[in-house]
């Protein structure tokens, strides 16, 4: 299994805030007590309240040092009140929370009577001088002003060292939110992983799915982000760019929601000058439309039981693209591009959420999420290539993601909890309006243009499906941890797994030209034909995808060691299956494949915060941590016989009367068989190619 060793250091500051903690959807307040000569109190009772909480108010006790920890906190502004009999209480007011940050709230009491309490108001907490994890938390109010588009390239833009690829580069979300992940520190776009609620959510396609993010966040339903970047603890699989997200809960009050952005081609300037004219700029690239709208409500069905939210949005983009034309000649066979119509590519997304929020008991709380989404990467592929319009594909997906959580702290130092999700996907993949079944795809070599129809491995999620089956996958993802805290000490258990399964399917089933114009000029002349092993189809499996963890946090003094170590096990299997016969190969029966791959690995994690003045204004921290590569089924795919076998096969045409288009009676085979036993060739057929396997 892939792996890579990372090493950081960091100086964090008061004025910084980019610090991450230990749990993985909450955030923590911790710190010490004392009395008013400087020794520490044991028996002081913590209680922080908040309107996040459903249960209003969380209660723990300070240890032997004097510490206190409350851990898995939502966001929200607190309150924190520090009680001992014989000794003043003090009330620390104004501590705003954001998702993984540990604030230090420590407190000094004196001897007093009961009745004396002493309220403190003042700015929160903006270092986390506990935890090593780094990441950038974007609460509500930043995620309305960002003048990006809410998506991950827009938050990439505003993470330091986070970067998307430069052809998904935009202004404003003029490419529309794309499907791969982010890079950062040095992991790819495929370890960029997504976590509602704080449960994993990921399609089964690619490196584990995180480079094809066909789950969209609907930031209507989010009430806060963060974005994790380095230092990631062992309860993470990957070390990369790693979103997660905070849903609202609705709460006993109805509030309504909304967002409306919309930008057309009318408030684009346009700085084409001659030069670039001359040098073949003919249609400049531009915004045609940018829009994001969306509504959402929530409120309680039960007051202080039972809440609701629920979020629905649709947002996207038509881009036009520059250099990419219809097609205007009469003869599909060859191009000539049509300047009054620049090929415009198309993208949109909708989803419509609910989430149900039930405090069962005092301490049983549960939420049940579910997500539908259907998008369209229409004319996909054409953006940054010399393809005509035909060229393209419209790539058609719909998501159903349903998750459910449930939280119990036990005791104010034991707490468990737990998530599971199933994600299920399908794509079809279809001809762009105008082109049909018969139309061929044509490459001119002299330009490098395509055109007629659109080319893709038959193996990929976008090839064409019509008519065959859609690609789909189906996943299912649950999380369980154990945490037990004393104060100076925060330990944690857990267990991570997916399983699921994929399929990818496509069909070329006519044969693709390749032609090149003469150096003189005149009509393209026939160099070479492509014929495909069509229709393709595959499945691929993951029995078991599991990580077992465990991390513990211990501070000393001013130090805080965070150490832990993750048992990762990759479990992937090909089932028996049927590769379908076509035009030019066999069905092709496939044996089951076990152990492809199966793989044990072990990341230890370390890193160590110092609070350099005792205040908690100033830290400094350094970590190193082996993290592995999101593979899934990306292994069982690349070995599934029906990958490995060779899918096209091209051979050299010249025709001299390709310019009239008499293609068929012009390509013959001979009557009698050609070595394929379900095959017979007859007049107009290509030359069949290879034998049964």
């Amino acid at each position: 299994m892939q792996h890579r060793l990372v090493l950081g250091a960091l100086v964090v500051l008061g004025f910084a805030s980019n610090a991450a903690a230990q749990a993985t959807v909450g955030g923590g307040i911790g710190g010490t007590v004392r009395d008013s000569s400087g020794a520490v109190l044991p028996g002081v009772t913590v209680e922080a309240a908040s309107p996040a909480l459903i249960e209003k108010v969380r209660t723990v006790t300070s240890d032997a040092q004097g510490e206190y920890r409350i851990v898995d906190l939502r966001p929200g502004v607190y309150t924190v009140t520090f009680t001992l009999p014989g000794f003043t209480t003090v009330k620390r007011e104004g501590i705003e929370l954001t998702t993984g940050f540990s604030a230090t709230v420590s407190a000094e009491l004196r001897v007093g009577t009961i009745e004396e309490t002493v309220t403190v108001s003042g700015a929160s907490p903006v270092v986390d001088t506990h935890n090593v994890r780094q990441q950038n938390v974007l609460t509500r109010e930043v995620l309305d002003a960002l003048p990006a588009r809410t998506s991950t390239q827009g938050f990439a833009a505003v993470t330091l060292g986070a970067a998307v690829p430069m052809s998904r580069q935009d202004v404003g979300g003029s490419s529309g939110e794309f499907t791969a992940g982010a890079f950062i520190h040095g992991f790819g776009g495929g370890e960029s992983t997504t976590n509602i609620d704080g449960t994993r959510v990921q399609l089964m396609f690619g490196n584990g799915g995180g480079g094809i993010r066909w789950y969209k966040v609907n930031q209507i339903g989010a009430e806060e982000v963060t974005l994790q970047t380095g230092a990631v603890s062992a309860d993470s699989e990957t070390g990369g760019f790693v979103q997660n997200v905070v849903p609202r809960e609705g709460g006993n009050a109805f509030k309504f929601n909304s967002l409306v952005n919309y930008t057309g081609d009318n408030f684009q300037s346009n700085n084409v000058t001659d030069e670039l004219t001359r040098r073949g700029l003919r249609t400049p690239p531009s915004i045609k439309l940018i829009y994001d709208a969306g509504a959402g409500v929530g409120g309680p069905f039960v007051k202080d039981q039972l809440w609701f939210y629920t979020a629905h949005r649709r947002w996207g983009t038509d881009e036009q693209q520059p250099g990419n034309y219809y097609n205007a000649s009469s003869n599909p066979l060859f191009y000539q591009p049509d300047l009054a119509r620049p090929t415009t590519t198309i993208s949109y997304t909708q989803d419509h959420s609910v989430r149900l929020t039930w405090q069962a008991t005092s301490k049983h709380k549960v939420s049940a999420t579910n997500s539908f989404q259907k998008a369209c990467a229409c004319r996909f592929s054409l953006a940054g290539t010399t393809k005509s319009a035909e060229a393209g594909t419209d790539l058609f997906y719909t998501v159903n993601l349903t998750q459910a959580s449930w939280n119990y702290p036990a005791t104010s130092r034991l707490l468990f909890d737990a998530g599971a999700a199933n994600m299920y996907s399908y794509s079809v993949s279809k001809r762009v309006p105008g082109v049909g079944v018969a139309d061929r795809a044509v490459t001119e070599l002299s330009t490098g243009v395509q055109y007629g129809s659109y080319l893709a491995a038959l193996n990929g999620i976008s090839a064409y499906t019509a008519p065959g089956p859609p690609n789909y996958s189906n996943s299912f993802l649950t999380r369980a941890s154990m945490s037990y805290v004393t104060g100076s000490h925060v330990f944690k258990v857990g267990i991570n797994t997916m399983s699921g399964l994929q399929s990818a399917s496509g069909r070329i089933d006519l044969p693709s030209y390749s032609v090149r114009t003469p150096a003189g000029g005149g009509a393209p002349v026939p160099v070479s034909l492509t014929l495909y092993a069509s229709p393709h189809w595959n499945e691929s499996r993951v029995r078991m995808n599991m990580g077992l963890f465990a991390q513990d946090q211990w501070t000393i003094q001013r130090f805080t060691i965070n150490y832990g170590v993750r048992f990762d096990r990759l479990d992937a299997y090909n089932p028996e299956q049927l590769r379908p016969g076509g035009e030019w190969v066999a069905p092709l029966p496939i044996a089951r494949q076990n152990t492809v791959p199966t793989w044990n690995d072990v990341a230890p994690r370390v890193g160590v915060a110092y609070d350099v003045f005792g205040n908690g204004k100033t830290a400094i921290k350094a970590s190193v941590g082996r993290y592995v590569a999101l593979e899934s089924t990306t292994i069982a795919f690349a070995a599934n016989p029906a990958n490995a076998m060779v899918l096209t096969t091209d051979r050299a045409w010249n025709d001299a009367t390709f310019a009239e288009g008499t293609l068929v009676a012009a390509i013959t085979c001979p009557t009698a068989t050609s070595g394929i036993p379900w095959r017979t060739a007859s007049a107009g057929r290509l030359p069949i190619i290879g034998s049964a396997p």
